[in-house]
C-alpha cells in the first residue's frame, strides 16, 4: 500500500555549459529506498528546463524534498516558493552540502526540515515522526544493505554525459573520506571520515543490472577514494567483465593500483594534484607531495591510462614561485587534461570554518558566486589573503593557462 507522496526536486545550475550532464543520483538511491519501502515517489529533475516552465512541471505533492549546493542555493530557495504555491500545505525538506553545512541557517529561510548528512532514512524518518527541525541518521555502515538505484524514476536519454564518445552513467562503490584536506567540501556532507566500501559483488551486481537493463553503457565512477583499498581494487579487476569506466584517484596509490585499473576496463582516471609545490601541499594539509603527484601521473600513463588532473590556483601562501613550480611539474608529466580553478571556501571546509588560520578573508558572502568553473570555464574569486587579491589569483590562473605547453587546459 502507498503510504505517501513524496517528489524530490534536483534544484538546476543554469550557469554551466551543460547543466543535464549526469543523473541526479543521490535524489535516485533515496527515492530508490523511499519507494522499496513503499512510499509513493518521483523525481523532477529540473536541470536544463528554463525557470519559466517550473510551476507547469513540479507536480502536486505532500513531501517537497531538495539537494542543494552551495552556488545554486538561492535557486533553491526559488522553487521552494514555487512548489509551495502548488500545495501550501506540503512540508518541505532541504538536505545537501550546503544544508548540512549550514544548518540553522538554512531552516531560517523557510524549510520545515533540514537534513544533516545522509538522507535515506532521514526524509523516511520525517514522514514517520515530525519531531526536531534538524535530522540527522547515522551513516549507513553496511552499503550492501543500499538497494540497486532504480533509475527509472528519471528519463536516462535525457542526459547527456559522454566519455569517449560513448554514453556514461553515474555510480558509487564508497562513501566518506579518511582525509581532511582543508579545501574539500565532501566531508561536510559526504558521512564523515568514515570510509565504507560495497562488497564487490554487490557493486558488479548493479553494474551488470544497469547494462542488461540499458545496454552496452560506460560508468562513472564518482568515489572520492575508489582506488583506497588495494585488496578490493584486485578482487574487482579479477572478476569485472566487458566493463568501461573512469574513476577518480588520490596520489600515493599502491603500485599495483594502474594494473588493476587497466585490466578492469579503466580508461581515464581523474587526480587531485592541486600543486606541484610541497609548502602549498602542506598548508593545504593533502598528504601527498609533488614527487607523490609526479609519479602517480606516470604510472597511470605508462599503465595506458588517461589522465586528468585538478589544480587550485591562488590557494593562501601561494606566490609567484609555487606557481612556476606547478606549471613545470604539469609539464615535466604531460597529463592528457588540466583543470585550472581558484580555491572557494565552501561551507563546512577547516578553511571556510577558520579563515585566519590560513591568512585569509572572505569577501564575498553571495553564493551564487562560488562555483569552480561555469560557461567559458570561468571561475568565482570570493576571497583575498595580504599578498593574494583576487587580480592577483586570476593572473596567476591566466599565467598557468598561457605556460601549461603540454596537456589540453580546462
Amino acid at each position: 500500500m502507498l503510504k505517501t507522496n513524496i517528489c524530490l526536486i534536483n534544484t538546476p545550475n543554469p550557469e554551466l555549459r551543460d547543466d543535464r550532464l549526469d543523473v541526479p543520483i543521490g535524489l535516485l538511491y533515496i527515492a530508490t529506498h523511499l519507494k522499496n519501502r513503499g512510499h509513493s515517489v518521483s523525481i523532477c529533475d529540473l536541470a536544463g528546463i528554463p525557470e519559466s516552465e517550473w510551476v507547469n512541471i513540479i507536480p502536486f505533492a505532500n513531501y517537497y524534498g531538495f539537494s542543494t549546493y552551495t552556488c545554486n542555493f538561492h535557486i533553491t530557495l526559488r522553487i521552494k516558493d514555487i512548489a509551495k504555491q502548488i500545495n501550501p500545505k506540503a512540508i518541505t525538506i532541504v538536505g545537501g552540502a550546503h544544508a548540512t553545512a549550514l544548518p540553522e541557517e538554512t531552516s531560517k529561510l523557510g524549510f520545515d526540515y533540514v537534513v544533516i548528512g545522509e538522507g535515506e532514512g532521514a526524509i523516511e524518518s520525517i514522514i514517520e515522526d515530525k519531531e526536531s527541525v534538524f535530522v540527522r541518521m547515522p551513516p549507513i555502515l553496511n552499503l550492501d544493505n543500499l538497494p540497486y538505484i532504480d533509475y527509472s524514476l528519471v528519463d536516462i536519454n535525457s542526459y547527456h554525459r559522454l566519455i569517449e564518445s560513448e554514453k556514461a552513467i553515474s555510480v558509487f562503490s564508497s562513501r566518506g573520506c579518511p582525509f581532511n584536506c582543508s579545501f574539500c567540501s565532501s566531508k561536510a556532507v559526504d558521512y564523515g571520515r568514515q570510509y565504507r566500501k560495497r562488497s564487490v559483488g554487490h557493486f558488479l551486481g548493479e553494474l551488470e543490472q544497469i547494462k542488461k537493463d540499458y545496454g552496452d553503457i560506460r560508468f562513472r565512477i564518482k568515489d572520492d577514494l575508489f582506488t583506497y583499498d588495494v585488496g578490493w581494487i584486485k578482487e574487482f579487476a579479477r572478476n569485472a567483465d566487458n566493463l568501461k569506466y573512469d574513476c577518480l584517484v588520490r596520489a600515493g596509490y599502491h603500485q599495483d593500483i594502474p594494473k588493476y585499473l587497466k585490466d578492469s576496463g579503466c580508461t581515464i582516471v581523474s587526480i587531485g594534484i592541486e600543486s606541484g609545490s610541497d609548502r602549498v601541499l602542506k598548508v593545504m594539509n593533502k598528504h601527498t607531495t609533488r614527487e607523490v603527484n609526479i609519479q602517480a601521473i606516470r604510472q597511470m600513463k605508462d599503465a595506458g591510462i588517461k589522465v586528468l588532473i585538478w589544480i587550485i590556483v591562488g590557494f593562501p601562501g601561494e606566490d609567484w614561485n609555487s606557481v612556476k613550480e606547478t606549471v613545470d611539474m604539469v609539464n615535466e608529466t604531460a597529463p592528457d587534461i588540466t583543470t585550472i580553478y581558484p580555491l572557494i571556501p565552501y561551507p563546512g571546509t577547516d578553511i571556510w570554518k577558520n579563515p585566519k588560520r590560513y591568512g585569509m578573508r572572505i569577501i564575498d558572502r553571495d553564493f551564487s558566486h562560488y562555483y569552480y568553473i561555469k560557461g567559458n570555464y570561468e571561475s568565482g574569486y570570493v576571497y583575498e589573503t595580504d599578498t593574494l587579491t583576487p587580480e592577483i589569483i586570476r593572473d596567476m590562473k591566466q599565467y598557468m593557462k598561457d605556460n601549461i605547453t603540454e596537456s589540453d587546459i580546462r
